[in-house]
């Protein structure tokens, strides 16, 4: 069995279509579809109600509302002119799919899938999210939390996240040792503070990619380079480096998917800020290791000490499961499983 997916998300994926396709941007941006089983196709919307930096106080208080309400008017609708010869409406975030999976509880259109990332904040997010055919997370943490708000929901599905490791974005050189001890790359949900104090006094080398702005660190001398870089060259940066370091700012959301993603594919261990809701544990799989929140002393001996030498061996290991490749899989066979039980 197979079909259409409807694909729908909270930012515009034509262009991160564009560079998936032009080999600078890695296949995971477009949420396992670019790796689902030859039987399935997948379609993007023209358009989407996003929010612009040009619209006035009132249009965006407007679009915020209809958001928390009905998710993205603007997809829901053209998805429903869609949905006779659809098999499936997949929403890669939490929100955009809202006025569909409200139709759902009458049974009506197609069948939605919606991925979870932190759970909605409010309990209207949680009342529609009854409603919708399958739930995605990306981690057993998260699985128990939407299980535990919907114990009578939608069967749950815990998918494994992690790179295209078809993607020529990661055909990069790497140096036959290191010369940058870190690399953070990271925009959303980041606290770079620490980072920033542990190279200063420590004398590390490294690169914050950050918004508007790169931080080359030398020795603990910073130089400041603004702009932004494109994906190919941070993905340079990572493979010259011995950690990829992802601080969060907040540890019960999940964010830092797209840094664990890289570095595994390049094979970088990574050092982040201790949280439950990340696809794995970093420690027990050899992917590099957990700091605490605000912990400068752990942060530098987390840089500094070496890794087991079998550390590689389990990255190897760890990759061959977590992958886009699985990830697509997994998704075509809830899919499979949502059209079954189509209305």
């Amino acid at each position: 069995m197979g079909g259409r997916v409807l694909l729908l998300n909270n930012y515009p994926m034509d262009e991160a279509a564009r560079l998936v396709r032009e080999g600078t941007y890695p296949g995971q941006h477009l949420w396992g579809c670019t790796q689902l089983p030859p039987e399935w196709s997948w379609e993007l919307p023209p358009r989407a109600m996003l929010m612009r930096s040009q619209d006035s106080g009132l249009a965006r208080r407007m679009k915020g509302l209809l958001w928390a309400t009905v998710g993205d008017p603007v997809q829901c609708a053209w998805a429903w002119r869609q949905r006779t010869d659809a098999a499936v409406v997949y929403a890669a975030d939490q929100q955009s799919a809202a006025a569909l999976g409200l139709l759902r509880r009458v049974r009506r259109g197609v069948p939605v899938v919606v991925m979870v990332h932190n759970g909605p904040r409010r309990a209207w997010g949680w009342c529609w999210l009854r409603r919708v055919d399958a739930l995605l997370v990306l981690s057993p943490a998260m699985a128990d939390r939407v299980r535990g708000r919907l114990p009578d929901g939608p069967p749950v599905h815990v998918l494994p996240w992690g790179p295209d490791l078809e993607s020529p974005v990661y055909q990069v050189p790497k140096p036959d040792a290191p010369d940058l001890d870190f690399v953070a790359a990271g925009k959303t949900n980041r606290d770079y503070s620490v980072l920033r104090q542990v190279a200063a006094d420590n004398a590390l080398s490294g690169t914050i990619f950050g918004r508007g702005e790169i931080e080359h660190f030398e020795r603990g001398k910073v130089r400041l380079a603004r702009g932004s870089a494109r994906y190919p060259e941070v993905m340079a940066a990572m493979a010259r480096a011995r950690f990829v370091v992802i601080p969060l700012r907040d540890s019960a959301r999940l964010s830092g998917l797209t840094e664990l993603a890289d570095a595994l594919a390049l094979d970088v261990p990574v050092v982040v800020t201790r949280t439950e809701l990340m696809p794995y544990d970093v420690e027990r799989t050899g992917a590099g290791r957990w700091v605490d929140p605000g912990d400068g002393a752990g942060l530098l001996r987390a840089l500094t000490e070496p890794l087991p030498t079998e550390a590689t061996t389990a990255r190897a290991r760890l990759r061959a499961s977590y992958n886009m490749g699985a990830f697509g899989a997994e998704l075509g066979r809830v899919f499979a499983a949502a059209s079954r039980v189509k209305a």
